[in-house]
């Protein structure tokens, strides 16, 4: 019986680059039909193994989350071109009612981005219940006319 050459390497050590095991001894070696740089075929195995692994997933994820918040904070603000300093230069309080984040996005004390959804200009920073207000209103100027004239009229009825 032939021995492998490399059954000193362990599954932690050589899986990078060993993705089978060896036959004879069940020692990690070489597939070069797995070693590829075609970006889509890495993606759907990436996908698949996610799909395998679903809770050790969602526990890589919620890990580097904890780990990397300002990466985090980086990866969402790039759907509005901002950059942190960006985002930080506004401030930490909510452009209309002065208060500081109520945790309505993402169940985190993080201000809300306000953002023109036809443009995608950037407006400023809201708490999370002045952004959830603003969006009850469909952002029509008209309509929270209308709320604040409704609510001078009938003042604080109780």
């Amino acid at each position: 019986m032939a021995m492998c050459i490399r059954p000193h390497l362990a599954p932690s050590t050589a899986y990078k680059y060993y993705k089978c095991r060896c036959e004879r001894c069940n020692a990690w070696k070489k597939d070069a039909a797995d070693r590829t740089n075609n970006r889509e075929l890495a993606k759907e195995r990436s996908r698949i193994w996610r799909l395998n692994n679903l809770e050790r997933s969602r526990q890589n994820s919620k890990n580097y989350q904890k780990n990397n918040p300002d990466k985090l904070l980086q990866w969402q603000l790039k759907k509005y071109n901002l950059t942190i300093e960006q985002y930080k230069s506004f401030g930490e309080t909510c452009m209309i009612c002065g208060g500081f984040p109520k945790g309505m996005q993402y169940s985190k004390n993080r201000i809300c981005v306000d953002h023109d959804k036809f443009t995608g200009k950037v407006r400023g920073v809201l708490c999370g219940q002045c952004n959830i207000g603003l969006g009850h209103f469909e952002h029509n100027i008209r309509t929270l006319e209308k709320a604040i004239s409704y609510l001078k009229l009938n003042g604080d009825v109780y």
